[in-house]
């Protein structure tokens, strides 16, 4: 299983504490699951500020946890705010494989 998530970002802020670590992760995919539902509703003409949060929040939880690549796919998705819903799907299906990848390496730690 790859590495979806640099442990190092997280453990500077929990000081490697694994009930901590534990705790983040179930906050993380929480709030993760939340903002996909959000972008799943947004992705049409005329929400395109909901869609603009959604990724921007998205974002910062995953660079705050460490899952890099994620993060990366939520900016693209962030600064694609006002392309055609055609592109925002795309964004959503690399997004939603992503943060399955995250989920199953969580689960594995």
């Amino acid at each position: 299983m790859t590495r979806s998530v640099n442990l190092a970002v997280l453990h500077e802020m929990t000081d490697g504490d694994l009930s901590f670590d534990r705790r983040m992760f179930k906050a993380f995919l929480k709030s993760a699951y939340e903002c996909l539902a959000t972008l799943d509703k947004s992705w049409a003409k005329g929400m395109d500020m909901a869609w603009y949060q959604a990724a921007h929040a998205f974002k910062g939880i995953c660079l705050n946890l460490g899952a890099e690549r994620l993060g990366q796919l939520c900016k693209e998705a962030q600064e694609q705010c006002t392309a055609k819903a055609q592109k925002k799907k795309e964004l959503l299906k690399a997004i939603r494989s992503e943060l399955e990848s995250v989920r199953q390496y969580l689960e594995s730690l």
